[in-house]
């Protein structure tokens, strides 16, 4: 005949189980923590980082000497700008040509 408290005894949970689960489950969340202000130091990092490569890639790192001027004799030439080509491009009969880094 079985025991009448045989399934209580089955299905209760032993303080030093109960014990167990928890301390697993604070280590899960320091570690889940850690990694989380670990990512966000990593991030602010190289945020910051690429802030100032970009500021430094922008401004100029040292001042250029100045060029001789020509004799004002005509009018100033206008700052390089894109000139359409003199005739448009024309047709092929070969096939395009793709190339990519895939394989």
């Amino acid at each position: 005949m079985p025991h009448p408290d045989g399934d209580r005894e089955r299905n209760a949970i032993p303080g030093e189980a109960v014990r167990r689960r928890d301390r697993g489950l604070r280590r899960v969340s320091r570690t889940t923590l850690a990694v989380a202000v670990v990512a966000a130091a990593g991030s602010v990092a190289l945020g910051t980082s690429y802030a100032q490569t970009m500021a430094a890639a922008a401004s100029p790192s040292a001042p250029q000497p100045a060029a001789p001027q020509p004799a004002a004799t005509s009018a100033p030439k206008p700052r390089s700008t894109i000139q359409a080509p003199a005739q448009p491009p024309t047709p092929t009969q070969q096939a395009p040509q793709t190339t990519s880094g895939a394989s």
